[in-house]
């Protein structure tokens, strides 16, 4: 009942997550620089730290980030299968910072033995490979190396700033005791050269790492479908500039079980999760800050679908949150899905989501005047959106208008984050097609967005109308 989209990553010929989604208007990356530099997120225009990342489900959030913006360049995507891209709030299944949306990142037992070998400009090489270890697919190792020379980040500069990224995952399947597991482990590191904002710097590099465990277990039995997850993910981000090294550590576990269950017509989801998580990161040059924090949060969350006729969906559900440093938080959804004719059906939603503030907007500072503000309250959002699907042999239409208010937006101001008052507005529609002609295939995506402050002062960064075609 809400809109969303599914990539399938067999027919992508990058692995980097910004490049990925290119293709897909609602989805804006934003690059400040060449590959290697900080790439933002901007889901139908609400900020580049309200797009939740989630492996599998479960969340990846860098604590460390000042804002928790989520560089989606640094998101290597050779382990996964599929790619869930949902928009608009999903709060009540994933809790915090799924404002704009969420990007979920699917691993499955579908895998090829596959290689391929990429050579282009600025001495550019990639390597992609899979390799199925047994027959029955039950192991799977995968392998991401990429080199370039790159050009300047300064724009007058003669010196290249080159990117390296290399990554390894494995993903292991099995069924012991009629439980059903996965396990799935991915590593990956990226080097790029970085320059100063007025001239070439020779010896500024940054070194980024990301190291992710999962173990899921799914049973079904006469209760339904029982769902265990735990996972660990860690980021170490390095910054070397001469003798001086920045570093940033966010490190989070997470155990999550969720039963699936029928009665009648009415699917049922329901689930706890719990989560612990740390952050440190200091900086020791002429720009001196550090912060060193750690927060625990708990939840329980109940979705359903209700299939009242076949003409008919209802959808609903609600989350409670409670965070050692933010309190408690409660979020729902609220949404249907009418069938018009055999071909074409209309569905519209509430939600509401929520943003916390980040350890370094409550408790950082700095040697130029800045101090955190402990007090911030939590951003929260309403969307409400209706759309229209069409579909038959020879075409597929989506069309969806949205809007999303978000209150309590923080902002910087007088060298300190403060929570604005009144509310800042994303609105806009999208539209995706698809048109089939025999093999040949036409798939088009555009978006336009209103986006303002609660000044009504336009939001920047984010191009108002955007279109993809292929």
């Amino acid at each position: 009942v809400h809109s969303d989209d599914y990539i399938n990553l067999d027919k992508e010929l990058s692995s980097v997550l910004s490049d990925v989604l290119k293709s897909k208007s609602s989805f804006n990356a934003v690059r400040s620089g060449p590959k290697g530099s900080q790439t933002s997120l901007f889901t139908r225009g609400t900020n580049s730290n309200h797009t939740l990342i989630t492996i599998n489900g479960s969340s990846i959030e860098d604590h460390s980030t000042s804002n928790g913006l989520m560089d989606v360049s640094n998101v290597n995507t050779n382990f996964a299968n599929v790619i869930h891209l949902i928009k608009g709030p999903m709060s009540t299944l994933h809790g915090p910072n799924a404002v704009g949306g969420v990007i979920d990142l699917q691993s499955s037992q579908k895998y090829q033995n596959n290689i391929s070998l990429k050579y282009g400009s600025n001495n550019t090489r990639i390597t992609k490979a899979n390799l199925l270890v047994d027959q029955d697919k039950k192991l799977n190792l995968g392998y991401y190396f990429e080199d370039t020379d790159g050009i300047s980040v300064y724009p007058q500069g003669v010196e290249k700033d080159g990117f390296n990224s290399t990554g390894f995952n494995l993903n292991y399947f099995d069924t012991i005791y009629n439980n059903d597991i996965e396990l799935l482990y991915i590593q990956n590191t990226n080097k790029s050269d970085l320059d100063a904002s007025g001239a070439d710097d020779l010896d500024y590099t940054n070194k980024i790492y990301f190291n992710f465990y999962q173990f899921i277990a799914k049973n079904n039995s006469k209760i339904g479908e029982l769902i265990f997850t735990f996972d660990n993910s860690n980021w170490e981000r390095k910054y070397y500039n001469g003798s001086e090294t920045d570093s940033y550590n966010s490190s989070t576990n997470s155990f999550k079980i969720i039963n699936n269950f029928k009665i009648n017509e009415i699917i049922n989801s329901i689930g706890l999760q719990q989560e612990f998580y740390d952050t440190d990161f200091d900086n020791k040059g002429s720009y001196n800050s550090s912060v060193n924090k750690d927060a625990e949060h708990s939840a329980f969350f109940y979705n359903s679908d209700f299939n009242l006729n076949e003409n008919l969906l209802l959808s609903g559900g609600f989350r409670f949150d409670d965070n050692s440093r933010h309190g408690n938080q409660s979020t729902y959804r609220l949404g249907t899905e009418v069938l018009l004719k055999k071909n074409s059906s209309l569905f519209l939603s509430a939600a509401s989501g929520f943003k916390n503030p980040t350890m370094y907007e409550m408790f950082g500072a700095d040697n130029f005047g800045y101090s955190g503000n402990p007090d911030l309250n939590p951003e929260e959002s309403i969307n409400k959106e209706i759309g229209l699907n069409y579909s038959s042999g020879a075409s597929n239409i989506k069309f969806t208008i949205f809007d999303n208010e978000i209150e309590d937006l923080i902002s910087y101001k007088n060298s300190t984050y403060i929570n604005a008052s009144g509310a800042s507005t994303m609105q806009g529609f999208d539209i995706d097609t698809t048109f089939n002609l025999d093999k040949f295939s036409i798939i088009s995506s555009y978006s336009h967005v209103h986006t303002v402050d609660s000044s009504n002062v336009w939001l920047k960064r984010r191009p108002h109308d955007i279109f993809n075609s292929k």
